[in-house]
């Protein structure tokens, strides 16, 4: 994997679980994005580069638990 594409996936992750920790403590609707982009130590710029919207983050995080799911069971 190219030193680039792995920087990306870091972030996204860093993102991604920035939104758990703070779905754990309250409800989604009551989150936003300068919340995550506080937790996650990251520019508002650097977030929208990777997601258009907290949704799409949601989205990856579903995807990704499906993905892990799916695959145990092969």
């Amino acid at each position: 994997m190219p030193k680039y594409q792995h920087k990306l996936n870091q972030t996204d992750q860093k993102i991604s679980n920035a939104l758990l920790s703070l779905i754990t403590a309250k409800p989604f609707a009551k989150v936003s994005t300068d919340q995550i982009c506080k937790t996650a130590d990251i520019n508002r710029s650097t977030f929208y580069r990777h997601f258009a919207d907290k949704y799409l983050v949601l989205e990856k995080i579903e995807a990704d638990l499906l993905s892990k799911f799916f695959f145990h069971f092969k």
